[in-house]
């Protein structure tokens, strides 16, 4: 757990972690119940994080997957799992609540500003941390790994949309 820690607070890298199938695989069930847990709490309903789960899980390993084949780095695809689904096992019981702070306001009424700037924080932390993850493991520039962390993410967010939200009904 200290090194999720270091590699939270941007004192360590994915190298730290030992390159372990058991360690990625046990991280990303950590993901799965971080993400279960604080969803229950949040009072989220399964069926509106359940199927965005899969699909996060599923095209973050391709994701990387391709991005470590492309820099012909693919024995880095135990310890960058492991660093990146750690660090969102971190940052996810803080994320979740607060987004659903954030969505629970009625038609037409903003969050509490406190609510929207720590969720900005979170978002912007998860997004350097991320991003530090990618530039350890790709050997690339900070700004390049952000970009790809925010491809990622919209990426991600628009396969949710398409599956899992309705179109209004006129």
């Amino acid at each position: 757990m200290r090194l999720y820690l270091g590699i939270a607070f941007l004192r360590r890298g994915p190298e730290d972690l030992p390159a372990s199938n058991a360690l990625q695989w046990l991280t990303i069930l950590a993901y799965c119940g971080a993400m279960a847990l604080a969803s229950a709490i949040a009072g989220v309903p399964q069926e509106q994080w359940l199927g965005p789960l899969a699909i996060d899980v599923v095209l973050t390993l391709i994701w990387l997957r391709i991005l470590l084949q492309i820099v012909q780095r693919p024995e880095r695809m135990l310890q960058t799992t492991s660093a990146v689904f750690g660090l969102q096992v971190l940052l996810t019981p803080l994320a979740v609540p607060l987004a659903r702070l954030a969505a629970t306001q009625t038609q037409g009424e903003l969050p509490p500003p406190h609510v929207l700037l720590l969720l900005f924080a979170v978002s912007i932390w998860s997004l350097v941390a991320t991003a530090r993850i990618l530039r350890s493991a790709l050997d690339w520039r900070m700004g390049a790994c952000i970009a790809l962390v925010i491809v990622q993410a919209l990426v991600v967010h628009l396969l949710v949309a398409l599956l899992f939200i309705e179109a209004p009904k006129a």
